[in-house]
């Protein structure tokens, strides 16, 4: 269902070295890592789905969740499905080359 889940943290040091400890026993180790502004990327080796942080100030941080679609016709269902629900339209859906 998600492909992935990125969050913003005070503490860009701290908050790695927690997850990457607390969630050891599960597998997930750090799959990639760019500067704590673009932050960084944890999930099993083998997995499809992955966790991200990032350092901000912002309060309450952002927080963006990806969800994964089997095709874009599911994508533009989901897209419907979601403004029908009340969501908030930020962007049509479609690719994000950066």
């Amino acid at each position: 269902m998600f492909d992935h889940v990125k969050f913003g943290v005070s503490d860009y040091a701290a908050s790695k070295a927690f997850l990457l400890l607390a969630l050891e026993p599960l597998g997930v180790v750090l799959v990639g890592e760019g500067a704590p502004s673009c932050g960084a990327e944890l999930c099993h080796p083998d997995g499809k789905v992955s966790l991200c942080i990032f350092q901000t100030l912002e309060r309450p941080a952002h927080l963006h969740i990806a969800f994964a679609a089997e095709s874009r016709r599911h994508v533009d269902a989901f897209h419907r499905a979601a403004l029908a629900a009340g969501a908030q339209d930020n962007d049509a859906p479609g690719l994000r080359p950066r």
